[in-house]
C-alpha cells in the first residue's frame, strides 16, 4: 500500500527507478553498527587509541596507530586494510569484521557479505535508517537474522534481532493462512460466495463497468478479482492507536461505496477485500459484533502463538512497543509520528525478524515446524500455486491466494512485498531449495529497496547452495528507428492514470505530464533511455492498452480511455475540497481539486506536492463522476451531494468538502 494519492496517481512501475550498481560494492562498513547490531560491544581507549571489541566471549582489539595487525584475545591477526575515519565514523573492512556475521564453515559466507554490503551501501548512499534481515534454510535448519543501522537514531539504538517493524501486505499472507485453516476446519469454501459469510454484505455494482457482489467469492478476493475498490481510506490511518471503529464499521461503509469493475475481468489489488476476509474469520471464530478483536485474537492464538512468534500481532501489544523501530521519511530527518493501519487483516501487521525466520519455516516446511502444524501440504501448495485463469487483461500475471511468483535471475521465486507510509518490507521463498528471506526497513525513502535487498539475498543463496549459475535479465538489445506522426498518432491519447500522450513529428510518444518521451523501436516496442523503461501497445476487445515491459514480463500499465468535454453541469463541481473525518487522530489526506483542463476536459487533481498528478474522470449523471480504466486505482465513482449548504464529495470512502 501507498500513499492515497501516490496510489491513484503517481505512476507506478513504468518510472520507477531500478536500482544500479557496480559488480563489487564498497568492502568498507561502519564498525561500531555492525557489532552493536550483531549483539557485541564497542569501547574506545582514548588512552591508547584503541578500539575493544567485545563479541561472544571474545575480545577484539584495534589500534588506530596499526594498519597490518588486530588481536583476537592474545592472538595477533593480520589486518587486511587499515580502519579509515569518515565524519567521526569508524569504518572497517569487512573482511576484518566478518567474524560478526559468520560461523565456522558457513555455508552462505558470499550470499552474507554481498547482502551486508548491499544493506550498508543503502544506510550510507540512500539514507535510510535501518534495514533489517531474516533468512533461512528450512532444509539445513539454519537461519540468520541481523540488523543494520538505527531503530532509533536520536537515541543512537541499533536495529537488533528483536526489533519490529511494520510488515504492512506482507500481513495479507497470515490472513489466508487463516483463511486456509478454516477451510480445513470445514467453516470456509474458497467458492463460497461473501454474501454466505455476511447475509448483509453489498457493494454497488459500477455504472459502467458492472459486476455483481452478489457473485463475490473468497477465492475472488484472495485473488484479487473481485471488482471491489482498493481502500476506504476514512479511517484508515490513525496517529497515536489503533482504532478498531474501522473493521468493525467496514461491512456498512461499503453499501457506501461502487465496485470498480466487474469480478473475474481485470486483476484490481484490494485491501478493502482481504480486510472483508478478516470480518468473516471474526464471525466463524464465534466473534460478530467487534470483528476487530475476534480478529486479533483468532489469529493471535492460531497462527502466533502456534508458531512461537512472540513478538507479532495484527495489533501493536504494550509489551513490544519499547522494540518497535521509530518512522522517518530518511535518516537525515527527525522521528516522525507514528501511524497505525486500522485495516488489519491487509496490513498492520508488526513482527520481527526471528519470528518472520519462523513463519518461513512453516511455508518452506510444508505447514509444519518444530512437531506443531499450521495448516497441510495441500494448504501451503493452494496458496502458493498460481491461478491458471484465462483472462485478456491479465497477461502473465501469477499469482495464488495472494502470494506473488516471479523470477529473479533465473531463480524462481514466490512472495509478497509490503509498504505503508515508514515501513517497506518484502518476503520471498525458494521452495525448491526451502530457502527464504524476509527484509524490512523504516523509512519512507526505502519503497523498492526491500525488494531488491530480498530478491538478490535469495538469488545469491541458491547459487551458493545448489552451483546455479545466476542469469541476471538482459533486455532486449533494439535500435531507434524514425516513423511519422501519422504511424504512432493511433497509440496517442489519454490514458487512465498516465494523461495525454501525444505523438511527435519523429514517431516518439510523450507521456506530456511527466514530459518523458518514448523513442519508437525496430522491435515494435517504444523506448525511454534515461529510465531504461519500454512500452508497447495493444488492442484488446476492442480498447487500446499501453503495456509495460517489465524485465521478461507484460503488465498492462493504462487503458486509453475516450474522452468527452465537460458539460456546464460540472461548473458546479469546479474547486478545492478538503477531507473530514469522524476518526480521532485520523491521517490526513491531502487535498484535491475538480477543475477543466485547456481543452475542456474534466480533470481529478492532487494537491500534493508530492504528487501533482491529474486524470480525467467522465461524467455518470449530474452528481456522479468516475476515473475511467480498469486496474489498480481506477474506476473509481466520485459522488456529489449537499450538507447543510456546503457542497461536499464522497470518494474511496472519504467525505470531502468544498473549500
Amino acid at each position: 500500500m501507498k500513499k492515497f494519492f501516490s496510489c491513484i496517481l503517481a505512476t507506478v512501475f513504468i518510472f520507477q527507478a531500478v536500482p544500479v550498481f557496480a559488480e563489487e560494492q564498497p568492502s568498507y562498513i561502519p564498525l561500531r553498527n555492525a557489532v552493536e547490531t550483531s549483539g557485541g560491544t564497542v569501547k574506545w581507549d582514548s588512552a591508547k587509541n584503541e578500539i575493544e571489541i567485545g563479541f561472544k566471549g571474545d575480545i577484539y582489539k584495534y589500534s588506530t596507530k596499526t594498519a597490518d595487525e588486530y588481536y583476537k584475545n592474545s592472538e595477533k591477526l593480520e589486518l587486511s586494510a587499515p580502519l579509515t575515519l569518515n565524519n567521526g565514523t569508524t569504518f572497517i573492512n569487512y573482511s576484518d569484521i566478518a567474524y560478526v556475521y559468520e560461523t565456522e564453515n558457513d555455508p552462505y559466507k558470499e550470499t552474507k557479505k554481498k547482502a551486508v554490503l548491499n544493506a550498508y551501501n543503502f544506510i550510507l548512499n540512500n539514507n535510510l535508517p535501518g534495514i533489517t534481515i531474516s533468512f533461512v534454510d528450512a532444509e539445513n535448519n539454519y537461519k540468520w537474522i541481523q540488523g543494520f543501522g538505527h531503530a532509533d537514531i536520536e537515541n543512537k539504538k541499533p536495529v537488533t534481532e528483536k526489533t519490529v517493524f511494520g510488515i504492512a501486505s506482507i500481513s495479507k499472507l497470515f490472513t489466508t493462512t487463516s483463511v486456509m485453516q478454516m477451510v480445513e476446519q470445514g467453516k470456509m469454501k474458497l467458492d463460497g460466495k461473501i454474501i454466505d459469510y455476511i447475509p448483509e454484505f453489498s457493494v454497488k455494482t459500477h455504472p459502467v463497468y458492472g459486476g455483481d457482489s452478489n457473485k463475490i467469492t473468497v477465492e475472488m478476493i484472495l485473488t484479487h478479482f473481485s471488482g471491489l475498490s482498493e481502500d476506504i481510506f476514512d479511517g484508515f490511518y490513525t496517529t497515536k492507536a489503533q482504532d478498531k471503529n474501522y473493521l468493525n464499521n467496514l461491512v456498512s461503509n461499503l453499501k457506501n461505496e461502487y465496485l470498480v469493475n466487474n469480478q473475474m475481468q481485470r486483476w484490481n489489488y484490494s485491501n478493502a477485500g482481504i480486510s472483508l476476509i478478516g470480518v468473516i474469520i471474526s464471525r466463524l471464530n464465534g466473534e460478530t459484533k467487534d470483528v476487530y478483536k475476534g480478529f486479533v485474537d483468532y489469529t493471535d492464538k492460531n497462527l502466533f502463538e502456534r508458531m512461537g512468534m512472540k513478538m507479532s500481532s495484527f495489533e501493536l501489544k504494550e509489551a513490544n512497543r519499547q522494540y518497535l523501530a521509530k518512522s522517518y521519511a530518511d535518516s537525515k530527518s527527525g522521528a516522525k509520528e507514528e501511524l497505525f493501519l486500522n485495516s488489519l487483516p491487509c496490513g498492520s501487521m508488526y513482527s520481527n525478524g526471528e519470528d518472520m525466520s519462523r513463519f518461513m519455516n512453516f511455508i518452506l516446511n510444508d505447514g509444519t515446524f518444530e512437531g506443531k502444524t499450521l495448516v497441510s501440504a495441500d494448504s501451503v501448495k493452494k496458496m502458493l500455486t498460481p491461478v491458471t485463469w484465462e483472462m485478456p487483461l491479465n497477461p502473465e500475471l501469477e499469482i495464488g491466494m495472494v502470494w506473488m511468483s516471479g523470477n529473479y535471475n533465473g531463480v524462481d521465486m514466490v512472495g509478497h512485498g509490503g509498504d505503508i507510509e515508514y515501513f517497506h518490507s518484502d518476503l520471498q521463498l525458494s521452495k525448491d531449495e526451502k530457502l527464504g528471506v524476509f527484509v524490512s526497513s523504516n523509512s519512507s525513502n526505502s519503497v523498492g529497496l526491500s525488494g531488491y535487498i530480498s530478491a538478490e539475498l535469495l538469488a545469491n543463496a541458491y547459487s551458493e547452495k545448489t552451483g546455479f549459475v545466476l542469469k541476471p535479465f538482459v533486455p532486449a538489445q533494439t535500435n531507434d528507428v524514425t516513423l511519422t506522426k501519422a504511424d504512432s498518432e493511433k497509440y496517442a491519447g489519454n490514458y487512465s492514470a498516465y494523461g495525454n500522450v501525444s505523438a511527435g513529428d519523429d514517431g516518439s510518444l510523450k507521456l506530456d505530464q511527466y514530459g518523458v518521451v518514448y523513442k519508437p523501436q525496430d522491435d515494435g516496442t517504444y523506448f525511454e533511455s534515461q529510465g531504461q523503461s519500454r512500452i508497447r501497445f495493444e488492442e484488446i476487445n476492442g480498447k487500446m492498452y499501453m503495456l509495460a515491459i517489465v524485465g521478461s514480463k507484460e503488465i498492462i500499465a493504462a487503458e486509453k480511455v475516450v474522452q468527452t468535454k465537460a458539460d456546464s453541469s460540472f461548473d458546479s463541481w469546479i474547486g478545492e475540497y478538503s477531507p473530514t473525518t469522524a476518526y480521532k487522530n485520523s491521517y490526513v489526506f491531502p487535498d484535491f481539486k475538480l477543475h477543466k483542463d485547456a481543452a475542456g476536459y474534466a480533470m481529478f487533481s492532487s494537491m500534493d506536492p508530492k504528487t501533482p498528478s491529474s486524470v480525467s474522470v467522465e461524467k455518470i449523471s449530474d452528481n456522479e463522476y468516475y476515473i475511467p480504466g480498469t486496474g489498480r486505482t481506477l474506476g473509481g465513482v466520485i459522488r456529489k451531494y449537499i450538507k447543510d449548504g456546503k457542497t461536499h464529495l464522497h470518494y474511496a470512502g472519504l467525505d470531502y468538502v468544498k473549500k
